[in-house]
């Protein structure tokens, strides 16, 4: 079964298995449209008692998730979820804690939220050519405010999480893995056999084990608490409504920012410039 009229299309490869495709030209940004879409994703997921594994994707080979549209984003309300959470950290807590395996296959540039949705996921591949990463964040006058301040340091260690977050850089899929930001980088050719494969595999296996597994390795790993989501989402919806914080988004869009183009293509290098 595939689904097209929103900007996430689901295609269902058998009951367990399911791929997921971000498409929203130019640049595949988060939106109000993504938001909605993934909220409806999570509530069938959750509502699910087949599925075993999810692998996102892009139907873009240039952009994951580029990063929030400045613009459009608000459309969405900040109403809160399940969690009680904003909409964006709650659907990301309910990806990490869900009862299914979750994949990133990973294609273009995750930025900004493209990169706290992948934190968000079990596991992580990318295109060893063609991925990059970046928290682009600061370039604007503020911070990650969906989970990155929280994931990002449990996979990279707080030190390397700094850098990222501070540097607003982009980093290639293999330092990437070095850093643990990902869990492997694969030559771009092989990257969608090779999530395909993994996820057959793990679709073959018994439910409960899977999700018990899960469960208990989530409890192990000390991921943050709801609180803490809600006191750094607070904090970034405080800041990003400054003077200063409008001023840059302004200079960004006239730069060229969420059209398709160098500028895009490159954001990390015009940060310093924004």
């Amino acid at each position: 079964m595939a689904t097209t009229a929103s900007p996430i299309r689901v295609r269902q490869h058998s009951p367990a298995y399911w791929r997921v495709t971000f498409d929203n030209p130019p640049v595949n940004m988060y939106d109000a449209d993504v938001l909605a879409g993934l909220r409806n994703l999570v509530d069938t997921l959750e509502a699910d008692q087949e599925v075993k594994v999810v692998v996102f994707d892009s139907a873009d080979p240039d952009f994951f998730i580029s990063h929030i549209d400045l613009i459009r984003v608000e459309e969405g309300g900040q109403e809160a979820g399940p969690t009680g959470l904003p909409p964006w950290p709650d659907i990301l807590t309910r990806l990490e804690h869900g009862p299914f395996i979750t994949v990133g296959s990973v294609r273009g540039r995750a930025r900004g939220v493209g990169s706290e949705f992948l934190l968000a996921l079990d596991i992580r591949f990318a295109s060893r050519e063609k991925a990059i990463f970046c928290q682009p964040e600061i370039g604007f006058g503020f911070f990650p405010g969906g989970g990155g301040l929280e994931r990002l340091p449990l996979v990279t260690g707080r030190s390397r999480a700094l850098e990222i977050v501070v540097g607003g850089e982009d980093f290639d899929a293999d330092t990437a893995e070095r850093y643990g930001w990902i869990n492997r980088s694969v030559p771009d050719a092989d990257l969608d056999a090779f999530a395909d494969r993994f996820a057959r595999r793990v679709a073959g296996f018994d439910r409960e084990a899977l999700t018990t597994a899960k469960e208990i390795l989530n409890q192990r790993g000390q991921l943050a608490s709801c609180a803490d989501h809600q006191a750094t989402a607070a904090k970034f919806y405080d800041v990003v409504q400054g003077p200063r914080v409008t001023a840059h988004v302004k200079k960004f869009l006239h730069m060229g920012g969420q059209q398709k183009g160098e500028f895009e293509l490159n954001l990390a290098e015009h940060l310093p410039d924004i």
